[in-house]
């Protein structure tokens, strides 16, 4: 609590930053939509691939999707 008490107004400054730092990180991960991680049609093919054990035909798939 010394710390605190010790801060003074640089201190609550970089405290009340950092704050909302983890909050609009926090935001972000929250909205991250599953889309614009893996497309719908990406997710689709992957499953067909694995469906037929075309594993190396699926590895094959994600590094080309990666690069895009």
């Amino acid at each position: 609590m010394d710390a605190f008490k010790n801060a003074g107004t640089i201190g609550w400054i970089i405290v009340g930053i950092s704050i909302l730092s983890l909050a609009l990180i926090i935001e972000n991960f929250a909205t991250l939509k599953r889309d614009k991680i893996a497309p719908p049609d990406l997710i689709d093919e992957l499953e067909a691939l694995f469906d037929e054990k075309n594993f190396q035909e699926a590895l094959d798939l994600c590094e080309r999707a990666q690069l895009l």
